[in-house]
C-alpha cells in the first residue's frame, strides 16, 4: 500500500542550484509547467522582436513586470502544508526554463525536467495548469508516472477544475487526483487521508477533490477558503534566493467584474471575498522584514473595496514604511483621494485596462469602464500624483471592426504621450470558463482551434499564436495582423525613450547543469 510520510520541517530558503538539483525525499512536489512557446529566434515576427525589445521600463526604478512570476497559488498550498509538517518543494520549471534560456540560448527539454526529478522523490506530485499549460502539464503527468509508478499525481489550477471528469477518464493511471477551485484544504485533506490508506471507495468526502473510483468518477464540489479563519500568509522559502523576486499581496480573492472574456470569476465561483486587515499587514510586515521594499498587490482591482484600499495605503503612511508598490486598478475605482493616499504610500505604477476605444464593444463584453471622469483626465491626474501608468489592450474583442480596432490603436497612441511605461496588447482569447467558450454563437465568434496550447493573449513573454477563433467581421488573420500593426506603432513611440527590459538580473544565475553544457 502506497502511504505518506512526514519528514523534517523545512528550512533556510535554497539556491537556484539547490532548489532543483538537491537531493530531497519529499510528501510532495509543487510544479509549475513551462509556459513559453518554443520558437527558434530566425522564426520570430520582426515586429514582435522590435516591440518586446523596448516595451520595458523608463528607469530602474519601476519594477511592474518580472519576467518570471511565482505560481502564488502552490506557494500558498506550499505554506499550508509546511504548516501541517510535510516537506515540500516547489519545482517551477517555468522559471528553470526562462533561466535556461537567458543564460544558454536554448529551452527546458523533457530530459531537464526529468533529470531533475531524479533529484527530487515524492509521494504526490501536485500540477498546477492554465489552459495554455495543460499539454505540457500532462506530459509532465506522464513522466512521472514512468519514473514514479507508486507515486500520486493530482492536478490543479484553472484548467483541471472545468475539465475535471473529461481529465481523469481520458488520463486514467496517470492523473490519479483532480483538485477543483482554490487548493489549500482538498490537498491537505487528501495527504491526511492517504496516511490511512488509499482505499478511495471508503474516503469520506473531500470537497474539492475529484478521482476515480471502481471506474466511477467521483466529483465532490469544492469549498471556499473561509479568509477570515482558513487565510494563508506569505512564505518565501519557496523561491530560490538567488532569483530576482517581487513579493506579490492580495487584499482579496475573486472579483466585482463581470467580463466576458476572463475566467477568474468562474474558478472563485463568481464570489469577491475580502482577506482580513490584520492579514494583509502581516503580509506586508513580513516582506518588510525580509528585505523586500518592492511588491505588488495582486487583486483585478485594488480599489475594488475602496475602504480596504485606503486603510492599507493609511497603514503604511502612518507606519512610515518605505516601500514602492505596483497595482491593477479599474478607472470608476481612481478617484482622487485614493490615488493621493496610493502616491503617499508609494504606488509607483499602476496598471489600468483601456482594452477597446469603442464603449458599445465594451458593453459587449461586460467590460464598460463606468468612471463619471474621462480616462485622460484620469490619466493626467495619476500622472500629477508622479504615478506612471500601464495599459491594457484587446484586439478582436466580440464585434470587433477594422475600424474599431484601429480607433483603440489610436487611443493607445495618444496615451503613450502621458508616462505609460508598458502597453499590454493583446489578442482575445475564448478561455475556457468564460462566456466566450460556453456560448459563442451568443457573441457571433466561430472557435475553430481547440488546441489548448494556442490560447495565448500573445501580450507575453509565453508567445504568440495565431487567434483561435473567427469574429463576425474580421477574421482570425486579419486579428492578428491589427495585432501586429498595433506593436509596430507602440514600437515608434517606445523607442524613442530610455528604456530598460528586466532580463539582465537572471544572467549569470548558476546552475550546475547551464554550466556543464557551456563548459563541455
Amino acid at each position: 500500500m502506497k502511504t505518506i510520510h512526514q519528514y523534517p520541517l523545512q528550512g533556510k530558503q535554497k539556491s537556484f542550484n539547490e532548489t532543483f538539483y538537491a537531493l530531497e525525499k519529499l510528501d510532495v512536489a509543487l510544479i509549475q509547467p513551462n509556459l513559453i512557446r518554443d520558437v527558434p529566434d530566425e522564426f520570430v515576427d520582426p515586429i514582435e522582436r522590435a516591440f518586446f525589445s523596448v516595451n520595458g521600463n523608463l528607469s530602474d526604478d519601476s519594477f511592474a513586470d518580472t519576467p518570471v512570476e511565482a505560481n502564488w497559488g502552490l506557494l500558498s498550498i506550499g505554506d499550508r502544508l509546511l504548516q501541517s509538517k510535510y516537506r515540500v518543494a516547489y519545482l517551477d520549471f517555468n522559471l528553470y526554463d526562462y533561466v535556461k534560456r537567458i543564460n544558454t540560448g536554448e529551452s527546458i527539454t523533457l530530459g531537464d525536467i526529468a533529470d531533475i526529478f531524479d533529484k527530487k522523490k515524492a509521494s504526490v506530485y501536485a500540477i498546477s495548469c492554465m489552459t495554455a499549460s495543460i499539454n505540457q502539464g500532462i506530459r509532465i503527468a506522464k513522466l512521472l508516472k514512468v519514473r514514479y509508478q507508486n507515486a500520486y499525481v493530482v492536478l490543479g489550477g484553472i484548467h483541471p477544475t472545468l475539465f475535471a471528469e473529461d481529465i481523469l477518464k481520458q488520463y486514467a493511471g496517470i492523473v490519479d487526483f483532480v483538485i477543483q477551485g482554490e487548493g489549500e484544504l482538498p490537498i491537505l485533506a487528501m495527504l491526511n487521508q492517504l496516511k490511512n490508506g488509499n482505499n478511495l471507495s471508503i474516503w469520506p468526502v473531500i470537497p474539492g477533490l475529484c478521482f476515480l473510483s471502481d471506474d466511477k468518477v467521483i466529483i465532490n464540489q469544492p469549498n471556499q477558503l473561509k479568509l477570515e479563519t482558513e487565510d494563508s500568509t506569505l512564505n518565501f522559502s519557496f523561491w530560490p534566493s538567488d532569483v530576482p523576486f517581487v513579493p506579490r499581496i492580495n487584499l482579496s480573492r475573486g472579483c466585482m467584474g463581470k467580463c466576458v472574456y476572463c475566467s477568474a470569476n468562474r474558478f472563485f465561483n463568481f464570489n469577491y471575498r475580502l482577506r482580513t486587515k490584520d492579514n494583509i499587514i502581516t503580509d506586508i510586515e513580513s516582506c518588510v522584514k525580509s528585505g523586500y521594499d518592492k511588491l505588488l498587490f495582486g487583486d483585478l482591482s485594488f480599489g475594488c473595496d475602496r475602504q480596504m484600499a485606503i486603510d492599507i495605503c493609511q497603514y503604511i503612511v502612518d507606519k512610515q514604511i518605505k516601500i514602492e508598490f505596483w497595482c491593477q486598478m479599474r478607472l470608476m475605482d481612481c478617484d482622487s483621494e485614493l490615488l493621493k493616499l496610493m502616491s503617499k504610500a508609494g504606488c509607483n505604477q499602476i496598471a489600468l485596462g483601456f482594452e477597446s476605444a469603442t464603449a458599445e464593444i465594451l458593453a459587449t463584453v461586460s467590460a464598460e469602464k463606468g468612471s463619471s471622469r474621462g480616462l485622460f483626465e484620469v490619466c493626467q491626474e495619476i500622472n500629477n500624483y508622479g504615478i506612471a501608468i500601464q495599459g491594457y489592450f484587446v484586439l478582436g474583442l466580440p464585434d470587433e471592426t477594422r475600424e474599431s480596432a484601429l480607433k483603440t490603436i489610436d487611443l493607445m497612441e495618444s496615451l503613450l504621450s502621458y508616462d505609460m511605461t508598458y502597453v499590454h496588447i493583446s489578442v482575445c482569447v475564448p478561455f475556457p470558463g468564460t462566456d466566450l467558450f460556453e456560448h459563442p454563437e451568443k457573441y457571433k465568434i466561430e472557435i475553430v482551434d481547440y488546441d489548448f496550447d494556442n490560447y495565448l493573449m500573445n501580450s507575453d513573454l509565453n508567445g504568440v499564436a495565431l487567434p483561435v477563433f473567427n469574429g463576425e467581421f474580421l477574421n482570425r488573420l486579419e486579428i492578428l495582423s491589427l495585432w501586429r500593426y498595433a506593436l509596430s506603432v507602440a514600437e515608434k513611440r517606445l523607442s524613442k525613450r530610455k528604456t530598460t527590459v528586466l532580463s539582465n538580473s537572471f544572467v549569470g544565475i548558476y546552475c550546475e547543469r547551464f554550466y556543464q553544457r557551456l563548459v563541455g
